[in-house]
């Protein structure tokens, strides 16, 4: 009999571990069109951008104005994304409804999104059925177990938005140009505000979480203003204004920087805040934009730890592009022990030179598929680009143009783009884009935007991202060296003599 009461017992118990490792999430959209699908990413950690982070995907499909997910297997919490799977505005790709919030086991929230009036798309326009309306025209209204947090990160979205961001910044001075780091700091204040509202109703964990990634986005964002308000500063005065401000933010977070807890690793934003504190600390001793000793700096300010794993991680991947050394990145992979920062670094060597060119598959507007091994002992040049990328179209028309041109009898030589667009707007590109090169190969990344394999081989985090290939098949030149046309002719010729 005793034997028998602790079978249902741990029976009992089974089956509450495994409702507990469980997350219910119903979205009801009514407005939505009865063939539009949601979907669900999922992500238990990350490092950057999360596009280019393996994600697990879930889709519902609309089942009266309702959409179900269920989540099962979560071990830790996640920061998810949900969206229309053809999400976008004007063309422009526009993927999340929401981005970034905080899902955990036990979970089982109702979410009812709706239209409201608002700048990009009116409540009476509705939904078309085929481009909906934008992030800023939604409103979301939250219930169940565990929606709190979720509400807490609504409200600091709808704090970010045009509307809420140009009323504090018509409360400040006029023409100050330091107002946008002041607005940044009232809307982290208010941010944090509503997350102590709701800390009852929070398990510790996700409180934790949540504190460090709302200090770390605004962190993040105060961070690069300043470093955008140095670099155009001209005016002496304003220079010290800026240069004031810059000393409160480094002063004022020396402590926290120093002590910060390892389970901050898991937010995010914490991370990428404490990279740019790095840096911007950098420019106050040093006024050095250099990468390798913001390296340097980094690796000696933070104490050994996953998150200054996560850090080193971080900055690499922003700006290793700029200045790719074996010397530093063999220095990194040599004391960096968290795994998901190794991965990260690891990648980067893909894009030194002399390594093998990735071996895509690629299609043009008419859905022919090119390859890699389609230019076997040619010198190919490849740019990735994106529509409404200003520099992508300066960098076209002003240098890969020219160079184009100049190469346009030797058959030796070919010239591709990249747009990660969807085929849509890369097909109205195409008939509009007078800067793109004339007889180039032009390709997209297959309606996988930045997710295609192309882009998280290479780490492409800014744009244009242009790359050579010799005619071995191996990387001659890394982005940094193809910035002018003297410098890709120049590397063209050497690969040609090769």
């Amino acid at each position: 009999m005793k034997s028998f009461f602790i079978t249902i017992f741990c029976i009992i118990n089974l089956g509450l571990v495994r409702a507990q490792d469980k997350a219910y999430i119903t979205v009801y959209a009514p407005v939505l069109a009865p063939n539009d699908t949601l979907e669900l990413y999922m992500q238990d950690e990350r490092i950057g951008e999360a596009v280019l982070n393996p994600s697990k995907l879930i889709t519902a499909h609309n089942n009266a104005g309702y959409f179900h997910f269920v989540i099962s297997d979560l071990v830790k919490p996640n920061w998810i994304g949900v969206n229309i799977s053809f999400q976008k505005s004007s063309a422009t790709p526009m993927p999340y409804l929401m981005h970034d919030f905080l899902m955990e086991a036990g979970d089982s929230v109702s979410i009812h999104l709706s239209p409201r009036m608002g700048k990009y798309r009116s409540l009476q326009e509705g939904y078309d059925g085929d481009i909906p309306i934008i992030m800023e025209g939604w409103d979301a209204e939250f219930s169940g177990r565990g929606a709190a947090k979720y509400q807490v990160l609504w409200d600091k979205k709808r704090l970010c938005e045009t509307q809420s961001k140009e009323a504090i910044l018509g409360s400040l001075e006029k023409n100050n140009p330091l107002n946008i780091l002041y607005m940044w700091n009232i809307i982290n204040q208010k941010a944090m505000a509503k997350l102590d509202e709701t800390r009852a109703e929070l398990s510790p964990l996700a409180y934790m979480l949540l504190k460090a990634q709302i200090k770390g986005e605004f962190g993040l964002k105060s961070g690069r203003s300043i470093d955008g308000l140095l670099y155009a500063a001209k005016d002496k005065n304003w220079k010290a204004q800026v240069k004031e401000e810059l000393n409160k933010f480094i002063t004022s977070r020396e402590a926290e920087v120093v002590r910060f807890s390892d389970d901050y690793a898991d937010a995010p934003k914490y991370v990428d805040y404490l990279a740019q504190y790095t840096w911007v600390a950098l420019l106050n001793t040093t006024q050095s934009r250099d990468v390798e000793l913001w390296y340097s700096f980094t690796k000696d300010l933070l104490r050994d730890s996953k998150v200054r794993d996560r850090v080193l991680a971080t900055l690499l991947k922003e700006r290793f592009q700029f200045k790719s050394s074996h010397k530093l990145l063999n220095d990194a992979l040599s004391i960096v022990r968290d795994s998901l920062a190794y991965s990260h670094i690891s990648l980067l060597r893909n894009a030194l030179k002399g390594e093998k060119a990735f071996a895509f598959s690629l299609p043009d507007v008419e859905g022919k598929y090119h390859k890699m091994e389609d230019f076997k002992g040619k010198v190919v040049f490849m740019d990735f680009w994106f529509a409404s990328c200003t520099p992508c179209r300066q960098y076209m028309l002003n240098v890969v143009g020219p160079v184009k041109k100049h190469f346009k009898n030797n058959p030796d030589v070919v010239f591709i783009t990249v747009s990660i667009d969807k085929k849509e707007v890369f097909s109205k590109m195409l008939k509009q884009a007078e800067f793109l090169p004339e007889g180039g190969v032009h390709l997209y990344t297959d309606n996988q935007y930045t997710s295609h394999p192309i882009i998280t081989h290479y780490q492409i985090m800014s744009y244009p991202y242009p790359l050579l290939v010799g005619k071995d098949g191996r990387l001659i030149n890394e982005k940094a060296t193809l910035s002018s046309q003297e410098e890709l002719i120049s590397a063209i010729e050497a690969g040609l003599r090769k």
